[in-house]
């Protein structure tokens, strides 16, 4: 596991940072990072994971684990 965060939303419609999910992605808040990497769709602010903390990511869903 890389991260713990939270399902923001699951519909594609839905915008991170200006730009549209799509139909593979979830929004995702980053809560707390086990291990840093760089982030599936990065911006001008946010690069990796670390930089995410307290934000909203688009993560491939296949990627998420629910509990």
């Amino acid at each position: 596991m890389a991260a713990e965060g939270q399902i923001a939303s699951r519909d594609p419609k839905s915008k991170v940072h200006h730009a549209t999910l799509g139909p593979f992605c979830w929004k995702v808040w980053v809560n707390h990072v086990t291990v840093n990497m760089p982030l599936f769709r990065s911006t001008h602010e946010m690069y990796d994971l670390q930089d995410a903390i307290g934000s909203t990511v688009a993560w491939p869903s296949q990627f998420i684990l629910l509990d």
